[in-house]
C-alpha cells in the first residue's frame, strides 16, 4: 500500500488545526477547573502530533518505514492510551473518595456538635 508522505502531512495538519480550534474553543469555558484540564488535554494531544510529524519528517518513503521508528510511534501510541486509561482510574476513585470524605465530614461535625468544649477544657487543664 503506497502512502502518500504529503497527504499523510496534510492530515496531520488539519488534525493540528481542529487542536488549535479546540483549544481556542476553551477559552469561552467559564469554569476554571474545567477549562485548566481541557486545555491541558489538548496541549497534550498537540504534543502528540508534533512528536510524530517530527519522527515522519525523516522518513522519504512510507512504504519502507525502519523498525526504530516504528517502535517510537508504537511507543507515542501506548503512552497516550496508557495516561488516558490511568486518568480514568484516577477520576475515579476521586469520586469514590469524594462521597467517602463527605460522609466523614458529616460524621466530624455531628460529633463535634454533641461535645462540650468548655467542660472538656476544664478537665484537660
Amino acid at each position: 500500500m503506497k502512502v502518500d508522505k504529503k497527504q499523510a502531512f496534510e492530515k496531520l495538519q488539519l488534525i493540528n488545526k481542529s487542536l488549535d480550534k479546540k483549544y481556542e474553543e476553551c477559552f469561552a469555558i467559564k469554569e476554571r477547573t474545567t477549562k485548566k484540564k481541557l486545555m491541558e488535554q489538548l496541549m497534550e494531544c498537540r504534543t502528540r502530533t508534533s512528536q510524530v510529524i517530527s519522527e515522519l519528517r525523516h522518513v522519504s518513503d512510507f512504504s519502507n518505514i525502519q523498525n526504530n521508528l516504528i517502535a517510537k510511534m508504537n511507543d507515542l501510541a501506548f503512552k497516550a492510551i496508557n495516561n488516558s486509561s490511568l486518568q480514568k482510574m484516577v477520576d475515579k476513585r476521586a469520586i469514590a473518595n469524594e462521597e467517602l470524605y463527605e460522609k466523614l465530614e458529616k460524621e466530624a461535625a455531628d460529633i463535634t456538635s454533641k461535645m462540650d468544649f468548655e467542660k472538656l477544657a476544664e478537665t484537660h487543664k
